[in-house]
């Protein structure tokens, strides 16, 4: 987690948030709450002092999450799994991918602006930014049948 660099000792280190924001994502409750309250959980299991239900702090934590460090991560965990991935899994020899054009957006602040630059075809100041995952990258989905379905690689 090089990317981080030094930080203050907190309850949501960017490890222990990192590892939320991750089951968050990945599991059936998308909520902030929901992730607060397995912090806690863990907390009191660890024989931690528990920590509020607020998720403030964790949504702030989240926040400080480097970029770099989820594109790293996606890269490495993508590299991975293909490295590994059966000869059953190709077809005709070959990968399948589909490339996915969804978009997301987010708010229009000025740390936003620098790190996804506005379109060229929108005018500034209007809205909320909307670029496709990953800022400038398409979404690519490979069909994994020894998965059980799709998988996600960014």
């Amino acid at each position: 987690m090089e990317e981080v660099g030094v930080w203050r000792e907190r309850v949501y280190s960017p490890f222990m948030t990192l590892v939320l924001f991750l089951e968050q994502v990945l599991g059936a409750d998308h909520s902030c709450q929901d992730a607060v309250a397995r912090a806690l959980s863990a907390r009191v299991a660890d024989g931690q002092t528990p920590c509020s239900l607020n998720t403030g702090p964790y949504c702030k934590a989240r926040a400080r999450l480097p970029v770099e460090l989820l594109e790293r991560l996606g890269r490495e965990t993508g590299a991975r799994v293909c490295a590994q991935q059966p000869a059953g899994w190709l077809w005709h020899g070959r990968q399948v991918k589909l490339v996915d054009g969804s978009t997301v957006s987010m708010p229009d602040t000025a740390a936003n602006q620098k790190r996804f630059p506005q379109n060229r075809s929108q005018k500034t100041g209007l809205g909320f930014l909307s670029r496709t995952p990953g800022g400038d990258r398409l979404l690519i989905l490979w069909i994994r049948p020894g998965l059980g379905g799709w998988s996600v690689s960014g």
